[in-house]
């Protein structure tokens, strides 16, 4: 599957997001493909912007550098708690805005969910999770891939997909889906509401593809 190439809805230049998601049978053939524009990029995104616009402090102790905050972004956490921009960007320890996740993990990269409540740019998780497993409503989550970047023209493509599978043995229905990314803490950067939704039946896997992409 390839990422999407095409311009971001709206008047260019400008940055957006938009989403591609494959639904593969017990059979291995494609049976639902759903691509749209992102509809969220969440505080939290420009958060991350306003903290490198306004802050640049750096000093060193020893062998370890630090990064200094002048002016505080407060980001949420999926605890929905006020984190400070210090407490998240470090880039010595865990580093920052990272998206990269092994199978199994869900506190960071793409997710899904199947909550169903509006997105507001103030949203900070997934309204329900769908937790990692085999077990009743559960979905077993691959690790974080990241295909090429794509430059067509004026158009860059940043692809971050995730395969996921249904190893239960009931149908289980995604709703929602957003982008997480860890520093310190994680936080959500983007959340969709799926419309049409998917149904997952036992032993179908779905492929989803978050693409950030910048039109020049």
């Amino acid at each position: 599957m390839e990422p999407r190439v095409e311009e971001v809805s709206g008047v260019a230049p400008n940055i957006g997001a938009a989403y591609e998601i494959t639904v593969y049978g017990t059979d291995g053939k494609v049976r639902q493909v759903i691509k749209d524009d992102a509809k969220c990029y969440v505080q939290n995104f420009l958060r991350m912007f306003n903290y490198f616009f306004k802050n640049s402090l750096y000093y060193s102790i020893g062998m370890t550098s630090y990064y200094t905050t002048l002016v505080n972004s407060n980001f949420k956490n999926l605890a929905g708690s006020i984190i400070s921009s210090a407490g998240y960007f470090n880039w010595n320890a865990t580093g920052s805005f990272i998206a990269v996740a092994g199978a199994g993990d869900i506190t960071a990269g793409v997710v899904v969910g199947s909550g169903s409540t509006v997105v507001t740019n103030d949203d900070y998780k997934l309204a329900t999770i769908i937790t990692h497993g085999s077990g009743s409503g559960q979905l077993f989550y691959d690790e974080i891939t990241f295909p090429p970047i794509i430059t067509v023209g004026n158009t860059v493509t940043i692809p971050v997909k995730r395969v996921i599978q249904n190893t239960s043995s009931g149908a289980v229905t995604i709703q929602e889906i957003g982008l997480y990314v860890r520093g310190q803490s994680t936080i959500m950067i983007l959340r969709d509401i799926l419309s049409p939704q998917v149904v997952l039946n036992p032993g179908e896997l779905v492929a989803i593809v978050y693409n950030q992409i910048i039109n020049g």
